[in-house]
């Protein structure tokens, strides 16, 4: 009997660019002949038809959290053969009392926000205790960013929590002759500093093109992006790629850039670092961490883009660097190790 696995918390699926849709959707496609795959999302999902796509259930969640505690719990058909995997810190609530009552759960925090000084106080020391709770009473945590693993070490006995960064396929189809310069693929929101982006290709004269859905909540900052993005000569808005376009568009273009502010472990620069692309990057953590070999380090609040040597061909570095630590093969063998020890 095929262990029933519930992927709960991510914003939609299938996947619309978010790094943490993407490394869901990689992994459920991967493995759905292994597991029995439930997915509960936090939006809609308006290509879903009668709940199930691809073989794969997938439900909008409830809301509050006493009602999204029932209709999960109502979900579970088998308990001692159902894992738990819950998504960001939000969910760390439900993720400890589902740990206390018994449940199989995996927790996978893909950045904590109370270091982040722009955030109240009071909320930042909320965050904190639950994430210092959470490491400790989760049966199993997974953190996605080596950084963030590394530093909440000091605040848990346990040993059994584990670091497993995003990955992707390997690119099997290398294009070695680009015709494009510079691509931008991820969520449109504040965080991907990509104000500042824009107006680094115009005064750099570099041509940018960006795909991406916008963050609709975001509304101010989501006006001001269009308006760029209409008065702009160098950057253009080229819409939602599909999973399954992400790497043929990305061999279009000699080099990827990522301006984020904050990043745990970006799925968007991993599929580009996949495909063998120059990487122009914010020097950020998140950032440093994947890896990579051939990048040009920006300052986020200082974003310069020179063509640098290199971008005029695939980066052989970046690929081998990726087959051997983010490939979606090493993602896949990390979570069925921890999937199977229930």
């Amino acid at each position: 009997m095929k262990k029933q696995i519930f992927r709960i918390g991510i914003k939609n699926y299938p996947a619309a660019h978010g790094g943490v849709e993407a490394a869901t959707y990689n992994f459920v496609k991967a493995t759905k002949d292994k597991y029995d795959f439930t997915v509960f999302t936090v939006w809609d999902n308006p290509t879903v038809v009668d709940n199930e796509v691809d073989g794969v259930k997938v439900y909008q969640l409830a809301k509050g959290w006493l009602a999204r505690f029932r209709q999960i719990r109502g979900a579970i058909t088998d308990k001692r053969n159902t894992v738990l995997h819950f998504h960001m810190e939000i969910f760390l609530p439900l993720a400890i009392v589902f740990s206390l009552l018994g449940y199989n759960v995996v927790s996978s925090i893909h950045g904590r926000s109370w270091w982040n000084i722009k955030i109240n106080p009071v909320v930042r020391w909320i965050i904190a205790i639950v994430d210092i709770l959470g490491v400790n009473l989760v049966k199993r945590t997974v953190y996605v960013s080596r950084w963030d693993y590394e530093a909440m070490k000091k605040y848990t006995f346990r040993r059994d929590f584990v670091c497993i960064p995003n990955g992707s396929a390997v690119c099997e189809c290398l294009n070695d002759h680009p015709t494009k310069d510079m691509v931008f693929i991820g969520r449109i929101s504040v965080q991907k500093n990509l104000e500042a982006l824009i107006a680094a290709a115009e005064r750099d004269r570099r041509e940018l093109d960006i795909y991406g859905p916008f963050d609709e909540r975001e509304v101010e900052h989501t006006a001001r992006i269009k308006a760029l993005l209409e008065n702009s000569k160098m950057a253009h808005y080229r819409g939602v790629l599909k999973p399954e376009e992400i790497y043929p568009t990305l061999g279009q273009y000699r080099c990827a850039v990522n301006p984020s502010k904050s990043e745990a472990s970006p799925n968007a620069v991993i599929e580009a670092g996949a495909c063998g692309l120059y990487l122009y990057l914010s020097d950020i953590p998140g950032h440093r961490l994947v890896g990579y070999p051939d990048v040009y380090y920006f300052d986020k609040d200082n974003i310069q883009l020179p063509v640098v040597d290199g971008i005029n061909k695939r980066s052989i570095a970046n690929m081998e660097h990726h087959r051997r630590e983010l490939s979606e093969a090493t993602l896949v063998s990390r979570y069925a190790k921890l999937y199977e020890s229930f």
